[in-house]
């Protein structure tokens, strides 16, 4: 089992940034654990890891996948979020799409 870890940023008209980070299985690119913040520092990084390591165990490689580009062109550059909470709903909404 490899996974591996990306961060983007969504802008919202009133909250303005917010922070997505997700952790991805390389098998199938399943997001297995993400967070979504208004902060952008470690610690919201570690809630996506740990997101994903409580209902499983695996490694975490090093590197960048780039997942990202595929949510920014797929999902957030369809939308103009005007708050935290709507940006939040709908990425969340995304990603179990996806998955």
């Amino acid at each position: 089992m490899r996974w591996t870890a990306d961060a983007t940023y969504v802008w919202t008209e009133r909250d303005g940034l917010v922070y997505v980070n997700a952790v991805l299985d390389c098998a199938d690119r399943e997001c297995i654990g993400r967070n979504i913040s208004r902060r952008d520092d470690a610690e919201e990084a570690t809630w996506a890891l740990e997101n994903a390591l409580l209902p499983r165990f695996g490694t975490l490689p090093q590197g960048d996948a780039d997942v990202m580009g595929p949510f920014q062109l797929e999902c957030v550059w369809h939308h103009r979020f005007q708050t935290f909470e709507k940006a939040k709903t709908t990425i969340e909404a995304w990603i179990d799409y996806c998955n």
